[in-house]
C-alpha cells in the first residue's frame, strides 16, 4: 500500500548514490509538484496583486461613504427650533409674547411634544410650573394633549368650573383625582356627575375676581365632560378627593 504522502508526488526516476560505507543506495527524488498543503495555502492566501485590488476597493467604498455623510450632515449636530420660557412661568398664567422665545436645540435633546413656534403657545394657560429656559411641550399648557395624558383617555377634554368655596380650591393641586358633585336645592341633595376627573389647573388666588369662585380646570372623558359643563351653568358644583 502506498504511503499517503506519496499520493501528492509524481513518480520520478530512481537515483543511485554511494553511501559512506561504499555501498550503493537507491533513492527517488522528490516531485516538483506541490503538496496539497501548499496548494491550499496558495488558494487561501491572496497574492500581492489581489491584495492591492482589495485595498483599493475598500478605499473607494470609504470615500463614497464620506461623501454621503458630507451631504447628509452629522445627525448629532442637527438642530430643531423649540419654544422656551424667557422666565419662570407659574401654573394658571396666560402666556404672553414676552414670556417665550424660540431657540435652536440639538435634535437629539428635544423633548417629545416640544412646541416649535411661539404662536402655538401664546394666549394659552400654563398647566404646570415652567422654569426659565425650559422647552415648553404640549402638556405644559392646557389642551387636548394634557387632558388625554392626565386622564388616560384619548377623547378627554378640559372643563372649567368655578368653586364657590375658596378653601376647597386652596387644597387642590394639578394631578389630583376628584369626583364632581352637583348640589341640589334641598339639604343633603347631592348627585355624582363624574368620578374620573383630574385637576389640570387651579386659578391662583391673586387672579380671583370679586366674589366669584376660584376657577378650576378639570380633565374629563368626553362622556362626562358634556354633563359637567352643562350643570356648571345652572347649578352649584363641588368636588371631593379620591
Amino acid at each position: 500500500m502506498r504511503n499517503h504522502r506519496d499520493t501528492d508526488r509524481r513518480d520520478t526516476p530512481a537515483r543511485r548514490h554511494r553511501t559512506a560505507a561504499g555501498t550503493l543506495r537507491t533513492t527517488r527524488s522528490r516531485s516538483l509538484a506541490p503538496l496539497w498543503r501548499e496548494r491550499w495555502s496558495t488558494v487561501t492566501r491572496p497574492g500581492w496583486s489581489r491584495t492591492v485590488h482589495a485595498r483599493r476597493a475598500v478605499a473607494a467604498g470609504l470615500v463614497m461613504l464620506a461623501a454621503v455623510l458630507a451631504v447628509r450632515g452629522d445627525p448629532s449636530t442637527a438642530s430643531t427650533d423649540v419654544v422656551v420660557a424667557v422666565h419662570d412661568l407659574r401654573p394658571g398664567q396666560v402666556v404672553g409674547d414676552s414670556d417665550v422665545r424660540r431657540v435652536a436645540l440639538a435634535s437629539g435633546s428635544v423633548p417629545a411634544g416640544a412646541i416649535g413656534a411661539p404662536a402655538e403657545v401664546t394666549g394659552r394657560t400654563v398647566a404646570g410650573a415652567v422654569r426659565a429656559g425650559e422647552p415648553i411641550t404640549d402638556v405644559r399648557v392646557l389642551g387636548p394633549s394634557l387632558a388625554a395624558l392626565a386622564t388616560g383617555s384619548t377623547d378627554a377634554t378640559s372643563v372649567p368650573l368655578r368653586l364657590t368655596d375658596p378653601d376647597v380650591a386652596d387644597l387642590l393641586r394639578p394631578g389630583d383625582a376628584v369626583t364632581v358633585l352637583v348640589l341640589g336645592e334641598r339639604a343633603g341633595d347631592v348627585r355624582v356627575l363624574a368620578r374620573d376627573a383630574v385637576v389640570l389647573v387651579v386659578q391662583p388666588a391673586s387672579q380671583r375676581r370679586g366674589a366669584d369662585g376660584r376657577l378650576v380646570v378639570l380633565g374629563l372623558p368626553a362622556a362626562e365632560a358634556a354633563s359637567v359643563a352643562a350643570a356648571s351653568l345652572e347649578s352649584t358644583l363641588t368636588v371631593t378627593f379620591r
